[in-house]
């Protein structure tokens, strides 16, 4: 795909700039196209059109619930900072001091070419993935994504139950059969999964 015309006008014929645009920018490199900050907003931009692009190539389908999305993401976060606890706390347990030889307590080291201490990137990590966890479990206790999510069960178990009832009423089942047939549905629906 061939980059937009440069959108500046020259300064001596008043004609537009005949020059391809910096891709992801609106302007060659000559009208400003090659100045750093152009030259970064145009790679986010250039990246951005490449992940929508492929996005439409996936045919990625809406989310049509939210709540429990969100939810599944929580958990995956939760996941992700257990495991990398786990990690820090074998590093903790079994890593050996690169100048005595002891074992335990490295979570920082010395960087050789600079002499600065510098703390290990997996501890970094973890920090990220509580701050994370605890801004998705602030979401949802915002969001009382629970109480929403049982009502929702609510209903669609009381939409089910209507529909035993319909049904029972078509086939002309009435009296102590349709009440245990109702009461068997509300059972299985207490025993359904989440």
């Amino acid at each position: 795909m061939a980059n937009p015309q440069c959108k500046a006008t020259a300064k001596s014929t008043g004609n537009r700039c005949t020059q391809p645009a910096v891709p992801g920018a609106e302007v060659c490199r000559f009208h400003g196209g090659a100045a750093p900050q152009v030259r970064a907003a145009a790679a986010q931009r250039v990246v951005e059109q490449q992940v929508r692009r492929l996005l439409a190539d996936l045919e990625v389908p809406a989310v049509e619930d939210p709540f429990t999305e969100l939810a599944k993401v929580a958990g995956q976060v939760v996941a992700w900072k257990d495991a990398l606890a786990d990690l820090v706390n074998r590093l903790v347990e079994d890593a050996p001091c690169e100048q005595c030889g002891a074992t335990g307590g490295r979570l920082r080291y010395e960087s050789f070419a600079t002499g600065a201490e510098q703390l290990r990137s997996e501890v970094s990590l973890f920090e990220r993935a509580m701050d994370r966890c605890a801004h998705v479990l602030t979401a949802m206790a915002k969001l009382n994504i629970d109480e929403r999510l049982a009502r929702i069960t609510d209903l669609q178990a009381q939409a089910v139950l209507r529909a035993i009832d319909v049904a029972l009423s078509t086939a002309g089942v009435t009296g102590a059969a349709a009440d245990e047939a109702r009461a068997a549905g509300a059972r299985e629906l207490r025993k359904a999964p989440a």
